[in-house]
């Protein structure tokens, strides 16, 4: 289970497993942070184009095959930003 919490330090929010604290990331907003947690919860792949916000989402999934998905889906975008660069 994913909870969020105000970081009291940086005065960011933190999504973390309750069972796992090892399992947590930061993000600046709110909604980001319910929005990690939503998607998490309910094993979507976001439509997002930021790997960054993806590793937020595999940084606290502990379901191997919704991680092998996120982990896909980053491989994909960073082919995409190479394929762009050549």
């Amino acid at each position: 289970m994913l909870k969020i919490k105000k970081s009291n330090i940086d005065h960011k929010f933190i999504v973390f497993d309750t069972n796992n604290f090892k399992r947590h990331t930061h993000v600046s907003s709110k909604y980001i942070a319910k929005v990690i947690k939503g998607n998490v919860e309910n094993n979507r792949i976001p439509r997002t184009k930021n790997i960054g916000l993806l590793y937020s989402h595999l940084r606290v999934s502990s379901h191997k095959p919704y991680m092998n998905k996120l982990i896909n889906r980053i491989n994909q975008l960073q082919d995409m930003k190479n394929n762009l660069q050549l």
